[in-house]
């Protein structure tokens, strides 16, 4: 499978994605495992007494998930729930003194979908992402302190093209 994601997934404010991934599935259940980089956001500091100054973000995942799959021979309805593991890594600018960080973040993940199979071997998937944060970076820059940390709930959307292979079902 690969997508395109629009969304925060931890970051400062909405923003795209990109990721794949592979399943094992079956009539009623799948499990896979699935990667995803998420696009460099600024978070200006100019708030914080620092204009011009900000912190570059971006955060790259692997998902492994389990879903139950309701649903008929044409349309799907996965029913997903992942533990997301990540590096958020933020590249400070304008500062006096310019530094890079990644921190851990990782999250639990509910995912329900849409799958529309278009052909046996290709679906068209549309997916929604809502993630409660396990562990949140933050990244600081001395001497302002706490700069950014990841917020505890994030959302986001997935669109993907599903490629079949194996068995037909």
């Amino acid at each position: 499978m690969a997508e395109v994601s629009v969304g925060t997934s931890g970051l400062p404010r909405a923003g795209a994605g990109f990721g794949g991934g592979l399943d094992f599935a079956r009539r009623r259940w799948r499990v896979g495992v699935h990667g995803a980089y998420w696009l460099p956001r600024r978070h200006e500091l100019a708030s914080l007494g620092q204009p011009g100054a900000s912190v570059l973000l971006s955060l790259g995942t692997i998902r492994a998930r389990g879903c139950g799959v309701p649903g008929g021979a044409r349309v799907e309805v996965p029913m997903c729930l992942a533990l997301e593991l990540g590096g958020m890594r933020g590249v400070g600018s304008g500062l006096p003194i310019n530094g890079a960080f990644t921190g851990l973040w990782s999250a639990v993940v509910a995912s329900p979908g849409l799958l529309v199979r278009l052909s046996t071997r290709v679906a068209l998937s549309l997916r929604a992402d809502a993630a409660l944060a396990i562990t949140r970076p933050t990244f600081t820059v001395a001497p302002l302190g706490a700069v950014y940390q990841a917020p505890r709930a994030s959302l986001a959307l997935a669109l993907g093209l599903e490629l079949r292979l194996g068995p037909s079902r």
